[in-house]
């Protein structure tokens, strides 16, 4: 099974819908870093009544961005291999790298050959994945604007009052939102409230603190099982005599889940955990 996205978000009741889509595009087209590099190379020529190869012809097509570019010919390329025959190879270099080149070139260029100017083009490597953020981000912005319209995202304007479509300021309440974005692949979790982490931490010795971030999966994961079995965390149902109760089903179903559940015990501390903070309560 494909594990879930996290979009971890500010501990609170509710959540600004229109940060969802965002962080869902960040997450599924992350940033690419590193230097624009060399995609395209080509001789750049005024156009004047006759290719003219003086400074005069030149200037004024500038002036006017009357240019011509083309592919460089065999023997362009002939040339510009003599112009950098003590320089790297130019396949995948980098606009800095780049630099030495176009000053090497640009000292034959003043001499009058070539008669052409230098035209490169550079591709950075986030440039696609930016355009798929920006699909991705507008995609899902118009999805979560169809549930509010049907009313299968409950949401409230900056006012409190029910909205009917997805606008600046409209918030939906972050139980509500967890149920849009697990079908989607995406569970949302909570940071802790400030100062509630370093109090549990000074109340227990160090070998027995977990990260932080295992804890939210444990406790991410039990709220999702609950409400998978049609049941509110806020009214967790009582035992019935005979029958094992929600914790015991749910201890039994985290067997399943070692990366995040190595024992009962750890199952029972993060339920304990849950209980004390109010995540978790009896009908």
């Amino acid at each position: 099974m494909t594990a879930l996205h996290v979009i971890e978000i500010e501990h609170g009741e509710f959540v600004d819908v229109l940060a969802i889509p965002g962080r869902i595009a960040d997450i599924l087209w992350p940033k690419q870093h590193g230097q624009p590099t060399l995609v395209g190379l080509y001789k750049k020529t005024a156009v004047t009544d006759t290719v003219a190869a003086s400074a005069n012809a030149m200037a004024q097509a500038a002036t006017q961005n009357h240019w011509r570019l083309e592919a460089p010919s065999e023997e362009d390329w002939t040339m510009l291999q003599h112009i950098w025959r003590a320089l790297p190879q130019i396949a995948g270099i980098t606009q800095e790298r780049f630099a030495a080149h176009r000053e090497a070139f640009e000292a034959h260029h003043s001499q009058g050959q070539p008669p052409w100017q230098l035209h490169a083009e550079f591709r950075h490597p986030d440039e696609d994945n930016r355009l798929r953020r920006s699909h991705c981000r507008h995609e899902h912005l118009r999805l979560i604007d169809e549930a509010i319209r049907a009313h299968r995202l409950p949401a409230l304007t900056p006012n409190r009052t029910p909205a009917q479509a997805l606008a600046p300021g409209v918030i939906v309440r972050v139980d509500d939102m967890r149920h849009y974005l697990r079908p989607l692949g995406f569970a949302l979790t909570q940071r802790p409230q400030r100062g509630a982490a370093k109090a549990h931490s000074r109340s227990q010795p160090a070998s027995q603190i977990a990260p932080l971030s295992r804890h939210r999966s444990q406790e991410q994961w039990i709220i999702e099982a609950i409400r998978e079995r049609r049941l509110h965390p806020d009214r967790l149902p009582k035992n019935q005599n005979g029958l094992p109760g929600i914790k015991a089903q749910l201890r039994q179903a985290a067997e399943t889940q070692t990366s995040l559940f190595t024992s009962h015990a750890v199952f029972d501390a993060a339920w304990k955990r849950m209980k004390a903070r109010g995540d978790l309560k009896d009908a």
